[in-house]
């Protein structure tokens, strides 16, 4: 329930930053989305691709992956924050910033006698 609830806060603040900054706010929450659901898959997977290389080589109990399910929930939610963090960063620079112009090129005074 909790994932669905970041989840779906990511969605949220990708859509209206992107709206603020005059992106396309559908576009950039399809991205936030896409980026919390595969993170989750790919860390899942990887996760229970360890729990069964230590199961079949190692010998550790199939039931082993059922003790470790909350800590394995929270390494795959914060997986998923700082993907999404580093995908939604963009959207949290200014746009348009203006910088303030260069001096004036020096002027020589020539001595032409």
């Amino acid at each position: 329930m909790l994932i669905l609830v970041v989840g779906g806060f990511f969605i949220f603040q990708a859509y209206r930053k992107a709206q603020e900054k005059g992106r396309r706010p559908i576009r950039w929450a399809l991205i936030a989305a896409a980026t919390f659901i595969g993170t989750q898959i790919l860390v899942s997977g990887a996760i229970g691709i360890i729990f069964a290389i230590g199961t079949e080589f190692r010998g550790w109990s199939e039931n082993l992956i059922y003790s470790y399910s909350l800590p394995i929930t929270i390494v795959v939610l914060l997986a998923s924050i700082f993907t999404n963090w580093l995908v939604l960063r963009p959207l949290n620079k200014t746009s348009g910033e203006s910088f303030s112009q260069p001096p004036p090129p020096p002027t020589f005074e020539s001595n032409e006698n």
